[in-house]
C-alpha cells in the first residue's frame, strides 16, 4: 500500500504506511529480505520528496542490518540500494564505488549496470554511460545521454517509443521523466512550442502532486528527480525560452522569481499556526479549508491520471481548477486586507518594475542553469536588463567549491596559506564582473561605485560571499605570516569597492519593504551565547546535571553532528569512522569567547540600554522562548550553527542550544521552523555561530538557511556567518559592528566598517572577515 500511494504521490499516506509495515516486520521478527525492501521503499519515498540525506542515512541503516545477516543476496541489495540514494544525493564518486562492489559480487546483474552507467552520466562520461545503457536496454537512460550529447533527434525517438511501452503502467515518474525529457530534447532542437508543451504538463503534474501534500512533505519538491532529471528542469525550461521581445525578459524574471521562492515560501507556510490570530475566524477557517479541499481533489486527480482514467481525471481537474480559483481569490484578498498573514503563507511573484529600490540601489539575480547562468539586472532608474553567462552550472559549482575550499577546510592557522586568490579572481571574472562593468542598451553603466548591491543568488551562489571575490592579483603574490597567519599582500577584493546584502528573491525583499510593520523596538538587546554542550562541563558542578548519561536519541543525534561538523567541531577527517560512545566529549565545542562577548556588549557598549544575556544553562530553547523578543532591537545568537537536515528528527537548518537537561531532541536546537514562528520587532539579528548560513542547498531557490527566516520573523537585518569561523576574530567583528550600530551607522555600513577594524588588527586573511555577510532590505 505504501508503494502504491507513493505512486499517486499521496506521500503523508504512504508514509503512514511504511512506517506501520516497518513496524509489523520488527515486532514479528520480519524477514531480512522484508526488512530491507521496505527500508528501500522510505528511502525511495524521500528520493520523491528531494530529502536524498534521510534517504542515504535510511540506506545506511539498511546496509549494516543487512551485513549481519551474512547472506550475500541481501548485501547485494543493500549496497546497489545504498548506491543509489548517493546518486541521488549528488555523490556519483561515492555510489560507483558502491556499484563498483556489487559488480565484483555479482557482475552479471543487469540493474547494477544500468545503475553505473548513470552514475558515468552524472560525472560528465554521456559517452560510457551510453554504451553500458544500450548494453542493458535502459532506453529512457539512454535518451538521456544523447541529451547530454546533443543528439536531441535520437533522445526525442527513444522517449516516445520507451513511453508507449510504459504507459498503461500508471507510474508518476515515467509520466515526470517523458515530459521533461521531451521537453529538454524539443528544446534543443529548437522545436519551442513542443518544449513548452511538454514543460507546462511536466509542471501540470509537479503542481498537482504539490497540492495533494501538506506543507511539511512540500519543501523539497524543487528538489526531488525523476529518471535523473530535476523536477525543477521544467521550471528552468520557462525562463531559458522567455527571450528579448514581447515581454519575454519580463516573463523570464517572474519565472525565475517563482523558482527563487517557492521552497521558501513553502518553509514560510508553517508560521500559520502563529499568525492565524492575525486573522477573523471565519476567514482563518475558510483558507484552512479551502487548503484541505484542494489537497483532497488533488490526491483524488492523481489516483485518477495515474489509472490512465482520463474521463474521471478530466472531471477532476476541472473540480480542482475551480477550487484553486477559489483559493487564489482568497489569497488575493489576505494580501490585500491582511498583508502580514497574506504576504507571509502566499506571497506572488513580483514584476521587475514593481520592485521598491531606492536610489543608488542595483539589484542582481541569478538563475543558475545546466547550460547557461542568467543574471537579471534591476534599478531603480534603469529598465531589467539580462545577461547570458555561458557558464554551466557545473562549471559554477565546481569554481565556488574550489574557491571556498581553502576557507571551509581550514582547522589551523597553517591551513590558511592554501588560500588561492586566484581561484577567487577566476570566480569573480566569470560570475560577477560581466555585471559589475556591463552597459545597458543605452550605454549607461549597469552598476556604478556609488551603488549599493543587492544579491538574489541561486543554487551553490547561496554559500559564497561575494564581498570575497578578488577583482586584482599581483604579478608575484606575497603571503607572509602575520599575527593571525599568513596575509595576502596586494589582493583586491569586491568588499573593497561594493556595499553588498543578500535576499532570496526580490518578491521577498518588496513584501519586507511595502507590508505595514509597527515601529522599531525602542531599544533593547538580547544575547545568548556559551550554551552548555557537554554533561562534564564545570559549570553544572553541583548540580543534578553533571555527568547525566545522554539518551539514545542524543547520542544518534551527536553522531549526526559529528558527521556535519567532526569531532570536537574540527570537521577534520571522515565523520564516519569517528566512534560515538555512551560518553562523548566536545562534541560541539565550548564557545567561551562568547560569554566574553556578553559581558562586553552588556557593560561596554550598551551599558545605559536593557541587556538580557542567557548564558550556560540559561542559553536554551526554553529561556529564549520566556523573553519578550519584540522588545529587542537587537538579537545576538552567539552559539554553533548546523547545517539543514543533519540531525535526525530536525532535518533543517538549526542553532544549537543548551544541550543538557532537555526532555526532547528538538529542545536543543532552534530550528528554522521555530524562528518562522517567532514575532520579531528587530533591527538586527546577528548569528554569530559555525557555519550558520549554510542552509540547506534548495536548486533554483539558493540557501534557505537561518538569517532568511529571521528577516521572515520580523528582523530588518540578519548578520550570518556562512562558515566555520575563528571564535576570536567572531567575537572581534562582533562587538565592533556593534560599536559602529550604536554610533549611528546603518548595518550595512557597520558591517564594512568592522571588518575594516579587524583587518587592521591583524585578521587580513579573507577567512576571517569574508564569511559575515548581511541579509538586509
Amino acid at each position: 500500500m505504501g508503494k502504491v500511494l507513493r505512486v499517486y504521490g499521496d506521500y503523508e499516506a504512504s508514509l503512514q504506511a511504511l512506517r506501520q509495515a516497518m513496524s509489523l516486520h520488527l515486532s514479528t521478527g520480519g524477514a531480512p529480505l522484508d526488512v530491507l525492501l521496505t527500508m528501500q521503499e522510505l528511502t525511495d519515498l524521500n528520493w520523491d520528496l528531494g530529502d536524498y540525506e534521510e534517504g542515504v542515512a535510511i540506506s545506511s541503516e539498511a546496509l549494516v542490518l543487512a551485513r549481519k545477516t551474512q547472506n550475500r543476496l541481501i548485501e547485494t541489495v543493500a549496497l546497489n540500494n545504498l548506491g543509489g540514494a548517493l546518486l541521488y544525493a549528488g555523490d556519483a564518486d561515492e555510489a560507483l564505488s558502491f556499484f563498483q562492489e556489487v559488480d565484483q559480487l555479482d557482475p552479471n546483474l543487469q540493474v547494477v549496470a544500468a545503475n553505473m552507467g548513470r552514475a558515468y552520466l552524472s560525472l560528465g562520461d554521456a559517452a560510457r554511460a551510453a554504451e553500458i545503457f544500450t548494453g542493458t536496454k535502459s532506453f529512457f537512460d539512454l535518451a538521456r545521454a544523447r541529451i547530454a550529447q546533443g543528439r536531441f533527434a535520437e533522445a526525442c525517438r527513444l522517449y516516445s517509443e520507451e513511453f508507449k511501452k510504459w504507459e498503461m503502467m500508471g507510474q508518476r515518474e515515467i509520466f515526470l521523466t517523458y515530459e521533461i525529457g521531451m521537453g529538454l530534447c524539443s528544446e534543443g532542437m529548437g522545436n519551442k512550442d513542443g518544449a513548452l508543451t511538454h514543460y507546462q504538463k511536466a509542471i501540470g503534474i509537479l503542481e498537482r502532486i504539490r497540492d495533494a501534500n501538506v506543507l511539511n512533505m512540500r519543501l523539497g519538491l524543487m528538489n526531488a528527480s525523476s529518471g535523473l532529471l530535476k523536477h525543477l528542469e521544467p521550471f528552468e525550461g520557462l525562463i531559458r525560452l522567455s527571450t528579448a521581445g514581447s515581454g519575454g525578459w519580463s516573463e523570464s524574471f517572474i519565472r525565475s522569481e517563482f523558482t527563487h521562492g517557492r521552497t521558501f515560501t513553502e518553509a514560510i507556510g508553517r508560521r500559520r499556526g502563529s499568525l492565524r490570530h492575525l486573522l477573523p475566524a471565519p476567514l482563518s477557517d475558510e483558507d484552512g479549508r479551502l487548503g484541505e479541499e484542494v489537497a483532497i481533489i488533488a490526491r483524488e486527480t492523481n489516483r485518477a491520471y495515474f489509472r490512465n482514467d482520463w474521463k474521471e481525471a478530466a472531471g477532476l481537474q476541472s473540480k480542482l481548477d475551480a477550487l484553486k480559483r477559489r483559493h487564489e481569490a482568497l489569497m488575493a484578498k489576505l494580501r490585500a486586507e491582511y498583508p502580514r498573514y497574506g504576504w507571509a503563507k502566499y506571497p506572488a511573484p513580483i514584476e521587475a518594475s514593481a520592485i521598491p529600490l531606492r536610489p543608488h540601489e542595483v539589484l542582481i539575480e541569478y538563475e543558475v542553469m545546466e547550460r547557461v547562468t542568467r543574471v537579471f539586472v534591476v534599478r531603480a532608474d534603469c529598465a531589467l536588463h539580462v545577461l547570458d553567462l555561458p557558464v554551466t552550472r557545473a562549471a559554477v559549482s565546481s569554481a565556488v567549491l574550489r574557491y571556498l575550499g581553502s576557507f571551509t577546510r581550514a582547522t589551523g592557522i597553517s591551513e590558511l596559506a592554501s588560500f588561492d586568490p586566484r581561484a577567487g579572481h577566476e570566480l569573480y571574472k566569470m560570475i560577477l564582473k560581466p555585471v559589475l562593468t556591463g552597459t545597458d542598451n543605452q550605454s549607461r553603466p549597469l552598476v556604478v561605485d556609488a551603488d549599493k548591491v543587492i544579491i538574489v543568488p541561486d543554487e551553490v551562489l547561496g554559500i559564497l560571499p561575494f564581498e570575497s571575490l578578488v577583482t586584482s592579483v599581483p604579478e608575484s603574490l606575497q603571503m607572509p605570516s602575520g599575527p593571525h597567519g599568513p596575509v595576502p599582500v596586494g589582493v583586491g577584493y569586491v568588499a573593497d569597492d561594493y556595499d553588498i546584502a543578500y535576499y532570496q528573491s526580490a518578491t521577498a525583499l518588496a513584501t519586507q519593504r511595502t507590508v505595514p510593520r509597527q515601529g522599531r523596538a525602542a531599544a533593547g538587546m538580547l544575547v545568548l551565547a556559551d550554551p552548555v554542550f557537554d554533561p562534564s562541563d564545570s559549570r553544572l558542578s553541583g548540580t543534578s546535571l553533571v555527568g547525566a548519561r545522554p539518551s539514545a536519541d542524543e547520542v544518534k543525534t551527536m553522531g549526526a553532528v559529528v558527521k556535519a561538523m567532526g569531532l570536537g567541531g574540527s570537521r577534520k577527517g571522515q565523520a564516519e569512522s569517528k566512534v560515538i560512545g555512551p560518553d562523548p566529549v566536545s562534541i560541539l565545542p565550548r564557545l567561551d569567547k562568547t560569554s566574553v562577548l556578553a559581558q562586553d556588549l552588556r557593560q561596554k557598549l550598551f551599558a545605559a540600554d536593557r541587556v538580557v544575556t542567557l548564558v550556560g544553562t540559561s542559553a536554551s530553547k526554553s529561556e529564549l522562548l520566556k523573553q519578550d523578543l519584540r522588545s529587542f532591537r537587537y538579537i545576538v545568537l552567539a552559539t554553533h550553527g548546523l547545517l539543514g537536515r543533519a540531525i535526525p528528527g530536525i532535518r533543517e537548518p538549526a542553532l544549537a542550544l543548551s544541550q543538557v537537561g532537555n526532555k526532547e531532541l528538538g529542545e536543543g536546537f532552534l530550528t528554522m521552523s521555530d524562528v518562522m514562528g517567532l514575532d520579531l520587532n528587530a533591527d538586527v539579528v546577528a548569528l554569530t555561530a559555525c557555519q550558520t548560513g549554510l542552509g540547506r542547498r534548495v536548486s533554483g531557490e539558493g540557501v534557505v538557511g537561518l538569517g532568511r527566516a529571521f528577516l521572515q520573523a520580523g528582523a530588518r537585518n540578519a548578520l550570518v556567518s556562512l562558515w566555520n569561523v575563528s571564535e576570536e576574530s567572531t567575537v572581534l567583528l562582533t562587538e565592533r559592528f556593534f560599536l559602529h550600530v550604536r554610533d549611528g551607522q546603518t548595518p550595512h555600513e557597520a558591517l564594512r566598517s568592522a571588518r575594516t577594524d579587524i583587518r587592521r588588527e591583524g585578521f587580513e586573511h579573507p577567512y576571517y572577515w569574508a564569511p559575515f555577510v548581511l541579509f538586509s532590505e
